[in-house]
C-alpha cells in the first residue's frame, strides 16, 4: 500500500543529496542518517561518488529502485526527475 511505504519505507533516494549540512539535500541527509534509518539509502548527486558516506549516483538510470524519493533540487529539475523516477 502507498501509504506504508511513505511512512515507513524499506529505501530512501535523496536526490541532490549533498556533503554541505547548509544545503536542504544535505541537511535531510543527515537527518536521515542521525535518525538511524534501517532500510536502504541512496543519494543521486552527479559530481560525487560518496556523499556524507553513502553511496552516490551520478546518473538516475544507475539507480536502484526506491520506495521513497526526496527531492532536494531545484523546481526546474523536479517533472524530468520524476519521470525517470
Amino acid at each position: 500500500m502507498i501509504n506504508d511505504k511513505l511512512i515507513n519505507p524499506g529505501s530512501i533516494v535523496v536526490v541532490g543529496g549533498s556533503d554541505d549540512l547548509f544545503k536542504p539535500g544535505g541537511k535531510i541527509l543527515r537527518n536521515i542518517i542521525d535518525g538511524q534509518f534501517n532500510g536502504s539509502l541512496y543519494v543521486v548527486n552527479p559530481n560525487q561518488d560518496i556523499v556524507q558516506g553513502v553511496k552516490s549516483y551520478r546518473d538516475l538510470n544507475e539507480l536502484p529502485t526506491a520506495d521513497l524519493a526526496i527531492l532536494a533540487i531545484s523546481s526546474k529539475y523536479c517533472m524530468q526527475v520524476v519521470d525517470k523516477l
